[in-house]
């Protein structure tokens, strides 16, 4: 067997770009264009006009930062970045090339409070073992007005447990990862219910707006991913 770190230098090494490639990447890149009309439709509902000056943060932005599908990009200012894994911040920096916009953020104490328009989460809480202090963490680096934007699998509802079987029998039993070292893998990845996720969400914040994602039905077992928008 594998070991944890072999695992997730599999996992997040040489294939880490299967997340959005064929049927998953399909679902991937739909969470990330919906975030987005979201934020648009919610923010027009709210009467919030966009700053002409935008800060923005990603969290855990992987190899794929959200800038790719943000629609009014010349209202961004400053994008930042942050993430733990240095392969993949030095993948962004040789990708995304305007040192002016596109700043790695080190560390969380060189933000401001009240510094950031919008703060973009993906497919992050679900990793953190304390999602609720980990919100709040950065939610008070939020302008007035602004929004954290929080996609999240729907883990482990009925549809996205067949897209996980789906997942392992099309791709990962061909790269030399077993079943139960994939779901062992799995199992140490998504610490969070969707479930529980959104009842801290919804315990903690008022203003909201939310999207299921691919099917609208408002049923974690029925679809793949979850939005919602914060404001404060």
């Amino acid at each position: 067997m594998k070991s944890r770190n072999e695992l997730y230098n599999i996992f997040y090494g040489k294939y880490y770009d299967n997340l959005y490639k064929g049927f998953s990447g399909f679902f991937f890149k739909l969470a990330h264009k919906n975030l987005e009309e979201l934020n648009s439709y919610s923010s027009l509902l709210k009467n919030n006009n966009l700053p002409t000056k935008q800060s923005i943060l990603e969290i855990g932005s992987g190899r794929h930062l959200h800038y790719d599908y943000i629609v009014n990009k010349e209202y961004i200012f400053k994008y930042f970045y942050y993430d733990q894994n240095m392969n993949n911040v030095n993948y962004i920096k040789n990708k995304y090339k305007n040192k002016n916009l596109f700043i790695h953020l080190k560390k969380i104490s060189e933000l401001k409070k009240e510094s950031l328009d919008r703060i973009i989460c993906s497919h992050v809480l679900e990793h953190i073992p304390n999602p609720e202090e980990f919100i709040f963490t950065f939610f008070k680096f939020l302008k007035k007005g602004g929004n954290i934007s929080i996609t999240l699998p729907c883990d482990p509802g009925i549809l996205w447990s067949l897209g996980r079987i789906y997942n392992y029998l099309t791709f990962w039993r061909f790269r030399g990862v077993s079943k139960k070292e994939y779901y062992y893998h799995m199992a140490h990845e998504h610490i969070n219910s969707i479930q529980n996720l959104i009842s801290i969400l919804k315990y903690n914040f008022n203003n909201y707006s939310e999207s299921f994602i691919p099917f609208k039905l408002r049923s974690s077992n029925l679809n793949l991913m979850y939005n919602i928008i914060i404001y404060k």
